[in-house]
């Protein structure tokens, strides 16, 4: 269901474990450490992905995340 819109993606869910948005937001620094390090982000914290594209309020902290750690070359903390 790759063509699938973001918003019925967000009602269907993925057949992945999704991870909630607590989890996601005490884990997003390194998703975002790993991601801007190049390597695949998405294989080495399974579920993230999934909630990121179907959490807009989660999606946002992460990109918010990536453009600082873009801006600055390292993470926040």
């Amino acid at each position: 269901m790759t063509d699938t819109p973001a918003a019925l993606r967000r009602i269907l869910g993925t057949p992945a474990r999704e991870l909630s948005c607590e989890e996601c937001f005490e884990l997003l620094d390194v998703y975002v450490d790993v991601e801007s390090s190049g390597a695949d982000a998405a294989s080495a914290m399974p579920g993230m992905r999934p909630h990121l594209l179907g959490c807009p309020a989660c999606a946002e902290e992460h990109d918010a995340l990536l453009a600082f750690v873009g801006e600055t070359g390292h993470p926040e903390g």
